[in-house]
């Protein structure tokens, strides 16, 4: 048994291959021939890095290759019942005896297959368009989240209702200082201008309604310097949208996925072993 190991006499060795550059290459012009049990003929050129692998195989025990291009499905696919077509069908079907050339690891084959040797890696590389600028006027409100622009509207609200107040027992004597609509609309008007940093025509002898006034300014002063630095890094640096660099942003995108072969699809599935973007 191991002497027949080693040296196989001259058996026939069948591959079933197609041309898939740089692992097969098939030429009906350039020499030597081979058997090639599809057409019947010995016209037929065989290269490429698996198939020198086969060569330099057969060099050492002593066996001689034939080549079988009967399908066209190139790889092909497995189905429940354990057959198949392409390649991996022939495989399946014992018409071949080896299988060669970018054999990926697909959950489906390796169910009623195995695999011998893995001769290196790959993977499967997407194109897709290169995300764009996002220009929109959502951008101003870019430099707060949303928890620190609700302190913010927060914030303005008590200076508001503080304004109100003081305004509202400034003069308890006048009415029309005391009316309460009088000093809401003071507060409101006068929070505003102080957060856009502009000033009020307003004059106030109260001690107390200008300290509110000198705490507001301050507090209002922080806040836009803040705002107005977020601001300017976001309009210097260019802010893209988010890059379909997996599968569920390539199903958001709504992506249609194309390929030379259907093996690139199918390899983009998320029962597959192996999955790359770059």
């Amino acid at each position: 048994m191991t002497d027949k190991m080693r040296n196989l006499h001259g058996r026939e060795v069948v591959i079933g291959i197609f041309d898939y550059k740089p692992f097969m290459l098939l030429d009906y012009e350039k020499q030597p021939f081979f058997y090639d049990r599809s057409e019947n003929t010995t016209e037929v050129t065989i290269d490429g890095t698996d198939i020198r692998l086969m060569l330099i195989f057969c060099e050492l025990y002593n066996c001689t290759i034939q080549v079988d291009t009967s399908e066209t499905a190139d790889w092909g696919d497995v189905f429940p019942n354990a057959s198949g077509y392409g390649l991996v069908g022939m495989v399946l079907d014992r018409r071949n005896d080896y299988g060669i050339g970018g054999m990926y690891l697909w959950y489906e084959a390796y169910e009623f297959m195995d695999m011998t040797y893995f001769l290196g890696r790959s993977g499967v590389t997407c194109l897709v368009p290169a995300p764009n600028r996002l220009i929109s006027w959502t951008l101003l409100l870019r430099p707060f989240q949303a928890v620190l622009w609700m302190s913010v509207m927060f914030c303005l609200l008590l200076e508001s209702i503080a304004l109100c107040m003081t305004r509202r027992w400034e003069h308890s004597s006048n009415y029309h200082f005391n009316s309460w609509i009088g000093s809401l609309r003071f507060g409101c008007i006068s929070t505003l201008k102080l957060f856009v940093n502009q000033s009020t025509s307003y004059v106030t002898s109260s001690y107390a309604l200008r300290t509110v006034l000198v705490a507001s300014y301050m507090i209002d002063i922080i806040l836009t310097t803040v705002y107005s630095g977020g601001l300017a890094a976001i309009l210097t640096l260019p802010t893209l949208e988010e890059a379909a660099d997996s599968r569920q942003r390539l199903f958001d995108h709504k992506l249609i996925w194309t390929g030379t072969s259907q093996a690139w699809i199918t390899t983009i599935d998320e029962r597959s072993a192996d999955f790359c973007l770059a």
